[in-house]
This record gives C-alpha cells, sequence and structure tokens, in this order.
C-alpha cells in the first residue's frame, strides 16, 4: 500500500469513529426517554430555572433538586410530554412528590432524570 492509501483509509476510519460517536451523542438520550419507572417519594428543596441562548433563541432549562435526587423537566417526544412551565411552576418547594420519570440518570451521554408527571403527597 503507498502512503497516500495509508493516509485515506486512516482518515476514513477517524470519519467512521467521530461520525458513531456523534450519532450516540444524540440518540442515546433520545432512546433513554423509554426508560421509564416511578421514582420513590421525594421532598423538593430547590426549584431552578435556568436561560440557555443559542444563537437567536433562548430556551428554559427547569431543574429541580430533591433530597435524593436531582430531576430535570423537559420536552420528550417518546413519551409525548410538552408541558414543561405548566409542571415546573406547580412544583413547591418543601412539599412532598410522587415523580414519573425517563431516563437512566446523570451520566456521560445522559441529563439528569425527566420527570414526566408529579403527583403530590399529603
Amino acid at each position: 500500500m503507498s502512503k497516500t492509501n495509508l493516509e485515506a483509509t486512516g482518515a476514513t476510519i477517524i470519519l467512521i469513529i467521530v461520525a458513531v460517536l456523534a450519532f450516540c451523542k444524540w440518540a442515546y438520550p433520545a432512546l433513554d426517554q423509554n426508560n421509564t419507572d416511578t421514582t420513590a417519594v421525594v421532598t423538593i428543596q430547590d426549584l431552578q430555572q435556568q436561560q440557555v441562548f443559542r444563537s437567536s433563541t433562548t430556551d428554559f432549562r427547569y431543574i429541580v433538586i430533591c433530597d435524593t435526587e436531582t430531576f430535570v423537566i423537559k420536552s420528550s417526544l417518546a413519551n409525548w410530554k410538552f408541558n414543561n412551565s405548566d409542571l415546573f411552576f406547580r412544583l413547591e418547594r418543601g412539599k412532598k412528590y410522587r415523580f414519573r420519570v425517563a431516563g437512566s440518570g446523570k451520566g456521560f451521554w445522559t441529563d439528569y432524570r425527566n420527570i414526566l408527571s408529579a403527583q403530590k403527597v399529603e
């Protein structure tokens, strides 16, 4: 094999690796939303609203910090959930809730588990 062929083969392999990693970064969190279960009862300690600026748009990110875990409230096409603001602003600090969540938790490829619904526990 000539030097040019080896360079082309090496570049192709690097391109394939980058493409696979980019696909995993996009696909894994989407597939992770199918992983749904119900958490134990949690007490909300803090509610945080973060602004995320992207070129010409501003998005909001809703973080729910509880006594046992931190959650996020975001849209989920896999679970047909798009009421992020409604859900976030109904939650109250110091109250107990039972959350139905999706996801596996904070990791290299994933974000915090996503709250799909919340039920106040008296």
